[in-house]
């Protein structure tokens, strides 16, 4: 075997990770470790699957509360919203894939547009956005 050095490399989104360089004798279980690595860290978990798929559900149930001449107390009616706003990103998520954050921020900042509210305001907030 040669002890030559490869540095091997993964498109990830977003960019490319670029993994440190390993001896060809150590290469095939080094990438093996590297892929399961690389898909823990960009493949939901469970966890979050599962919250996924509760939005889903959630936005189901409170689809009736949708619009800005609902006849329903405010904190519904947003909740309504943010499912809605969500649920995209809650399916994306839900079938292993990423979204755009930023478009999600955006979509929650509306709300408040909507609704003349200031809950997406709170919400970005605390999520430090």
């Amino acid at each position: 075997m040669s002890d030559d050095i490869f540095l091997v490399s993964v498109g990830v989104s977003g960019g490319l990770l670029l993994l440190p360089a390993c001896k060809f004798i150590k290469l095939e279980k080094f990438v093996w470790n590297t892929r399961c690595f690389i898909q823990d860290l960009l493949m939901p978990t469970d966890q979050a699957r599962l919250l996924a798929l509760a939005l889903i559900e959630i936005r189901n149930l409170l689809a009736d509360y949708l619009g800005s001449d609902v006849d329903a107390p405010m904190s519904i009616r947003v909740a309504a919203h943010i499912a809605y706003a969500l649920h995209n990103e809650a399916q994306t998520t839900y079938n292993n894939a990423d979204f755009q954050l930023d478009h999600a921020t955006r979509k929650i900042a509306v709300i408040d547009q909507i609704l003349g509210v200031a809950d997406g305001a709170a919400l970005l907030s605390r999520f430090g956005v």
